[in-house]
Formats: C-alpha cells, structure tokens, sequence
C-alpha cells in the first residue's frame, strides 16, 4: 500500500530489509504498486534458501538484477551463535539491486 501511495506522487526507491520467511510475491508486488514510477529496487536478505525463497523470486524480468554479497550482523552471525560456533563471524548476506533498466 505505502508504494502505491508514493508511486503518485513521484518515483519510488524501495529498499527491503530482512524479508520474512517465505516471503512469496514482494518483488512482484512492489514493481506492479510502483508501476512505471519505480526507479529501483534493492534487496538485503539472508541467502534465499535460508527463508525458504525460490531464487526467481528475487529476479525481475524487465529489469537487470545485480547481486552482490555484504557481511552484515544478523541472527545467524557469531553475536546470536557466540563466538565457540563454527560459523562465528560475519552473516554473509545477499543484496539484490533491481535498477531501472536501460
């Protein structure tokens, strides 16, 4: 709702963060609110099978998708696990950016 509300009154920049499990239908719903206005998208979410995501969901197919791969803190990081786990360290995140294309 709140991106077809911005998406009147000029271009929208979505960014999410941390999508819920199966998270099924955001990306999709978010280029179809914003219609023509959207100017980008971008992604930060655990690896997508992780939350139970099909990888396609995260994938346009009128616009180009640049993945890239933060360390970010989050709940499967050495803060949540302490420091004695065997993946101690830096959650190794994904970022999806959905540019405009062209």
């Amino acid at each position: 709702a709140a991106v077809r509300r911005f998406a009147g009154e000029g271009h929208v920049y979505v960014f999410s963060s941390w999508m819920p499990m199966r998270a099924a239908g955001w990306r999709a719903d978010a280029e179809e609110d914003a219609g023509s206005r959207l100017a980008e998208m971008c992604f930060l979410t655990t690896p997508p099978s992780l939350i139970e995501l099909p990888a396609a969901e995260l994938r346009s197919p009128g616009r180009p998708t640049v993945e890239l791969f933060p360390r970010t803190l989050g709940r499967w990081d050495f803060l949540a696990r302490g420091p004695w786990s065997e993946e101690g360290g830096l959650f190794h995140s994904q970022l999806f950016v959905l540019p405009a294309p062209g």
